[in-house]
């Protein structure tokens, strides 16, 4: 019998996506420095089950992103389908682009916490 595989559709209260996430992203961080090019880097296995962790992973990339950490337009512009930026953009004019998409579409962490404060009963996407 094979081993319940981890459900990474949802953001659950134990950190379970934000785990799974964490471990992928060291071992990408750690195994992408022989690549040079985006496409070698988001064809890497851990950053394509970071793209198949879906919109449980939004949050997570974002914080990487406003860090200024790795190559994410790739996965965002998967996970969500869209792309927020004017076309021939600049690394970082795409990347403040997508951040302001985070921050109007409720993923980032500031928003998160807000939304922890929340009353109970009360239905978020967290």
């Amino acid at each position: 019998m094979k081993p319940d595989r981890l459900n990474t559709s949802t953001i659950d209260s134990a950190g379970t996506n934000e785990a799974k996430f964490t471990e992928l992203l060291a071992r990408w961080y750690r195994e992408r420095g022989m690549f040079s090019f985006i496409r070698q880097k988001a064809m890497h296995r851990a950053y394509q089950q970071i793209i198949g962790m879906g919109e449980a992973a939004l949050p997570f990339i974002f914080r990487e992103l406003k860090k200024g950490k790795g190559d994410w337009m790739w996965a965002l512009e998967s996970i969500t389908q869209e792309d927020p930026a004017p076309e021939r953009s600049t690394f970082k004019q795409t990347a403040k682009a997508w951040i302001q998409w985070g921050i109007d579409h409720g993923y980032t962490e500031e928003v998160a916490k807000m939304q922890s404060l929340r009353p109970r009963g009360i239905r978020s996407r967290w």
